[in-house]
């Protein structure tokens, strides 16, 4: 059979020389093998018949790219036999996802490789009109993929680093919301970072620790969970206020509540929590020397992350009494430092639940 086949290509080749065509060295196998050694170089390698009526320039595009395919699955093959287990074992001792949805992520990543696995590749392809046929070569030096590899772990790793940075300061100024974004751009970019050091793994099986950057990644993925947990340590509150003294009594509220951690914002996207108070003014009883009121405040919260955690309104009274033309406001500032204290007694169970 190999004698056979052998005549055959000399055969085309005497054909091809017949047209005045040369067919490029890449074409034979020996000659590849010899050029591109498989201990340097990734290869692919198509051939196939034009056919009738088509264009040979776009017939060897698509070909070409065939070609291309062929050398990234003979990456990915590589990875995803020698290389997955040790992914899934990091990302799950990181503690980020769990072990099922980060080998799910990764092969859905692998699968998708072709444009990353192809950088830096050499592309050739040619057309024999003698016989019809075309061929299309792809190949890339395993030093060349390796140094590409290891300069994009470099700066995905330093973007990781602007976007924990980043997500701290915004959650400092109460924009948790911004923050959160931040830290999922981070975790986004540690994958792509595990993915290429699976790639750096398997084109090179020796590379070096400074390169692989391999405790540098684990170590902002942990990074990333803290600055997720710290930030939760807060909540973002946002009033929603109605009656005549809601915002005297929300003031009252602000001061004991800052100590426990919350942050008061303007912006109502960013907070995690919409606090609504709303005051009303009841004369309860007066005679010839005083008036008494009570000063009523309904308090509902909304949780704007989680829509299915509801929690019963707030209703609480306190009066007292006053005398003069300014009974009234002068008795509901009295009562509102006695009314703050049971606000806040309800309201911190809620924004600071006990772990």
């Amino acid at each position: 059979m190999k004698k056979i086949f052998t005549f055959l290509l000399a055969a085309l080749c005497a054909a091809s020389l017949a047209y005045g065509q040369v067919p490029p060295a890449w074409t034979q196998d020996a000659a590849r093998n010899r050029n591109y050694p498989a201990d340097e170089w990734y290869t692919g390698f198509v051939r196939d018949k034009l056919k009738a009526g088509a264009n040979v320039g776009t017939a060897l595009k698509t070909l070409e790219r065939e070609a291309q395919n062929q050398l990234a699955e003979s990456i990915i093959v590589k990875i995803e036999g020698g290389t997955e287990v040790s992914t899934t074992s990091t990302r799950a001792q990181a503690g980020t996802q769990s072990a099922e949805r980060i080998d799910r992520e990764y092969k859905q990543a692998v699968k998708t490789a072709t444009s990353a696995t192809t950088v830096k590749s050499e592309v050739q392809s040619w057309h024999d009109p003698a016989t019809g046929y075309l061929y299309a070569f792809a190949a890339t030096k395993r030093a060349d993929l390796a140094a590409y590899y290891g300069k994009q772990v470099n700066l995905d790793l330093g973007a990781v680093e602007k976007f924990i940075k980043t997500a701290a300061d915004l959650a400092d100024i109460g924009k948790k919301a911004n923050a959160r974004k931040e830290l999922d751009k981070a975790t986004a970019k540690l994958d792509n970072v595990a993915y290429m050091q699976n790639l750096l793994t398997a084109v090179d099986g020796n590379v070096a620790e400074e390169t692989l950057q391999q405790e540098r990644s684990t170590d902002l993925y942990r990074e990333v969970t803290k600055t997720r947990a710290d930030m939760e340590e807060t909540a973002v509150i946002y009033w929603q206020l109605r009656g005549e003294y809601a915002d005297e009594l929300s003031k009252k509220l602000e001061n004991p509540l800052r100590k426990e951690g919350c942050i008061f914002i303007d912006d109502k996207a960013q907070a995690d929590f919409v606090i609504g108070v709303s005051t009303t003014v009841r004369l309860r009883a007066k005679d010839a020397n005083f008036e008494y009121y009570y000063l009523d405040a309904d308090v509902t919260v909304t949780n704007t992350h989680d829509r299915k955690k509801r929690y019963d309104s707030i209703t609480l009274s306190e009066y007292d009494g006053g005398v003069g033309s300014d009974a009234r406001d002068k008795t509901v500032r009295k009562v509102i430092p006695v009314l703050a204290p049971k606000v806040i007694a309800e309201l911190l169970p809620i924004l600071k639940p006990a772990e």
